[in-house]
């Protein structure tokens, strides 16, 4: 199949951590599939084409000089984020919609089935429906349907050919917007493999001073989305009364002064490490007790809770959005309120409870498996998808 992925922004080159799931998804497809991505070029170090691991990458410039671009590849969570937060952002957004589209032009036309990552390519991906009979299958994966108005998410959905709302929140939002959308749900491509390196390991202890502490590591962007600050924010409930502790805060974003604000202000420097951002997810995972995932808005199958069950780490989340409906309470994760407070209750407990420790460690890669995140079967359905729309 050709297929012509259309997504906003896309890793810059393959160090990049932002929206590394994208990259790793249309890469396990490429043996199946001639595969060809438009997406915009970061302010700097990207390419406007290369070929990387069998995927065409074809980058667009949004605004001049490049290094102004600031609706992608920024430290905010998103596009979204992007957006709200700086004047030049705003200003972009219809020289990106032009861009986009003209960049997709040629390769959309020549496609058998049009990927579109988020609502906004369905966006660009429309006019090659309606002009040229191209299918569109269309992974929601939240941004768009929190930031788009209701009539502009409703007018998308209801022309997409199929959408893939991978998790039970986009999946309840979208028929929230319109009932009669074509609705799949295939899950989301995590790079379990990067997890698997653990080599010197000691000499990472060593350099986050662990010796018999007990490990509680946050691992994601510091935004408003992540709520980094509710994790900062349950330390001195949980260090008055465990002392041999230390917290990892692994992750870069707009929010990371603020974070260091914060551990200054509840003076608990002693207590807490924060690395930016890191390779070496797989060495960190291995010297974690416990893996947090805080947030307001909805994170079931983020990749860092994924990857941390995958390494057999009890992961203690923050109730949000329809994550209930993903996970089983205290069987796959631990829930708790999205608190200070409450999380700090909830790790303290974790940490007394030995067995439930074991049986959430021992229930992470069972999870994985009995809900379908091997590769092979999110390859194999998603090859399924294209073929069918394909003889549309």
């Amino acid at each position: 199949m050709k297929v012509c992925v259309l997504t906003p922004s896309y890793p810059k080159n393959s160090d990049d951590t932002r929206v590394a799931f994208v990259q790793t998804y249309v890469e396990k497809l490429v043996p199946d599939n001639d595969i060809t991505v438009i997406t915009s070029s970061a302010p700097r170090g990207s390419k406007r084409f290369e070929v990387r691991n069998g995927v065409k990458i074809y980058r667009f410039d949004y605004f001049w000089p490049r290094r102004l671009q600031n609706l992608t590849h920024t430290k905010s969570s998103g596009m979204l984020e992007s957006y709200k937060q700086s004047l030049l952002a705003k200003i972009q957004v219809p020289s990106f919609l032009v861009s986009f589209f003209l960049r997709s032009f040629k390769h959309c036309k020549e496609c058998d089935v049009i990927d579109a990552e988020w609502l906004l390519s369905g966006l660009i991906a429309l006019p090659f429906k309606w002009f040229y009979n191209k299918p569109i299958y269309c992974i929601e994966r939240d941004g768009a349907i929190r930031g788009f108005p209701k009539w502009l998410s409703r007018f998308i959905l209801r022309r997409m050919d199929l959408v893939n709302a991978w998790g039970p929140w986009e999946k309840n939002k979208i028929l929230e917007i319109e009932v009669n959308t074509k609705i799949t749900n295939i899950k989301p491509i995590v790079d379990f493999d990067k997890t698997k390196n653990i080599e010197n390991l000691e000499e990472l202890k060593h350099e986050l001073l662990i010796k018999n502490e007990k490990v509680i590591s946050f691992i994601g962007r510091l935004s408003d989305m992540k709520d980094p600050l509710t994790f900062i924010r349950c330390i001195p409930f949980i260090v008055g009364k465990k002392s041999k502790i230390k917290f990892l805060v692994v992750g870069d974003g707009h929010l990371m002064k603020d974070v260091q604000e914060e551990i200054r202000k509840l003076k608990i420097e002693i207590y807490v490490v924060v690395m930016g951002e890191r390779k070496d997810i797989g060495r960190i995972l291995a010297c974690t007790d416990i893996f947090v995932a805080t947030g307001k808005i909805s994170h079931c199958y983020s990749a860092s809770i994924l990857e941390a069950m995958y390494k057999k780490v009890p992961c203690i989340i923050t109730k949000a959005g329809f994550d209930e409906e993903g996970y089983k309470d205290k069987e796959d994760v631990y829930f708790v309120e999205n608190n200070p407070k409450s999380l700090a209750e909830g790790i303290l407990d974790l940490l007394k409870d030995k067995k439930l420790m074991k049986k959430l460690s021992e229930n992470g890669p069972r999870y994985l498996r009995d809900n379908e995140f091997e590769h092979e079967t999110i390859v194999k359905k998603t090859n399924e998808v294209y073929k069918k729309l394909a003889r549309l």
